[in-house]
């Protein structure tokens, strides 16, 4: 499990145990009054905060959405360039990454404006990730293994592919996933945001992208 997602997790789980004390001394402190019926026309279903709604202030929200209201200017916001090389499997995820997110949980992510930030290769991100990191890369590979991620909200996916004809990759999958399933022959674009280490060939260990993106589908677009 990333790092970054077991933060916010905790936090949830801070925040849960805070709101249910105060609901508890609600219920303790009006036990005795009487019960008042409520119109079911009246109650309003509000949709789920999403992650970063639930960590950042409205101030800082606000201000995010003014900084960073296109994936291109969240990118020039949040790209260091340093991009975290080689991570162990232990969970860590480059700086990029883990902003990403955030203003994803709070702008969101679209397909045309991830189809209009500058593209790289595979060829390129493996020679120069330093350089390549904050660009497109688009690319038709077969799915090893694929898991949605429901410790935020939205929920991701990440899965480990194989792009056709050139190496592995690992993806985090914002919105639909479809039925994309292991075998699964699939598109993906994404967002450079470092390489990570996890896997192992027959030459021994090696390292592979890591991309933040959407699987090309219909209810993606």
């Amino acid at each position: 499990m990333y790092k970054y997602l077991i933060v916010v997790a905790t936090t949830f789980f801070l925040f849960a145990c805070s709101s249910d004390n105060t609901v508890e001394d609600d219920l303790n402190s009006t036990s005795t009054e009487s019960s008042v019926a409520v119109p079911a026309e009246s109650i309003m279903v509000t949709e789920p905060k999403t992650t970063a709604e639930e960590i950042l202030s409205k101030n800082e929200i606000k201000e995010l959405k003014q900084k960073a209201p296109t994936l291109a200017s969240a990118i020039a916001l949040y790209n260091n360039n340093m991009p975290v090389n080689s991570l162990p499997d232990e969970g860590d995820i480059s700086e990029l990454l883990s902003y990403l997110i955030i203003w994803d949980g709070v702008v969101g992510m679209t397909w045309d404006e991830l189809n209009n930030i500058p593209e790289t290769s595979y060829e390129m991100i493996r020679k120069d990730i330093f350089s390549e990191t904050g660009k497109r890369f688009c690319f038709t590979g077969t799915v090893h293994d694929i898991k949605v991620d429901r410790t935020i909200t939205p929920p991701v996916t990440n899965a480990f592919m194989y792009a056709a004809y050139r190496g592995y990759v690992n993806v985090m999958a914002v919105r639909s996933s479809g039925d994309i399933l292991p075998n699964s022959q699939v598109d993906f674009c994404g967002v450079v945001t470092g390489d990570t280490a996890g896997y192992t060939t027959f030459a021994g260990e090696d390292s592979a992208p890591y991309l933040l993106g959407m699987f090309d589908l219909p209810e993606n677009k």
